[in-house]
């Protein structure tokens, strides 16, 4: 029996630092790993489902929009320095190729001066919706839902172990949130 992980995914993002390393470890796992985008994979959760051997998406769901952020003193997020964009670009193109999907256009989801024809105009970021992530060959499928994802996979029979997030740890999360802190 092989093992597989599925990752479920509804993020605007995090921490660069931590989400690069989620991809490490997705990288060097031995289980086929999955993720389900069930809304958005914006920022480091574009890097980490980049990182899993299949993505699925559910309709209307994106990934993408994964230029690093900093908060300015007004609240709102700014892009950061060209260093640390030049380094996510690569990182997430890296993690990309790895997965045998295309460098360029996870490049493009960091840095605004890329442009593909026919798919993201310089100036922009791209972000593509799950009919054209499956298009572009960066995500496998479309489901429903999770139960359709799973049935995709072929593992409606499969023995389940899930996890869930306890109380403390959505605290320690909220009390470690850079803005909060």
């Amino acid at each position: 029996k092989e093992d597989v992980v599925m990752l479920r995914m509804n993020t605007f993002g995090g921490r660069v630092d931590g989400a690069v390393r989620m991809r490490d470890a997705l990288l060097s796992a031995r289980a086929t790993t999955v993720t389900f985008i069930s809304g958005r994979a914006i920022s480091a959760g574009a890097l980490i489902s980049l990182a899993t051997d299949a993505i699925i998406m559910t309709k209307g769901a994106t990934i993408g929009d994964a230029m690093p952020v900093k908060l300015g003193g007004d609240g709102q997020a700014k892009a950061t320095s060209e260093k640390a964009i030049s380094y996510f670009r690569e990182e997430m193109a890296a993690t990309a190729k790895a997965k045998g999907r295309r460098a360029d256009l996870a490049r493009a989801m960091v840095d605004p001066d890329l442009e593909i024809e026919g798919i993201v105009k310089e100036g922009k970021l791209l972000t593509l919706t799950a009919d054209d992530a499956v298009e572009l060959g960066i995500a496998e499928a479309i489901a429903d839902d999770f139960e359709g994802a799973v049935a995709l996979l072929g593992l409606e029979h499969a023995t389940r172990v899930e996890t869930y997030t306890s109380w403390a740890e959505k605290v320690a999360r909220i009390l470690t949130d850079p803005v909060i802190s």
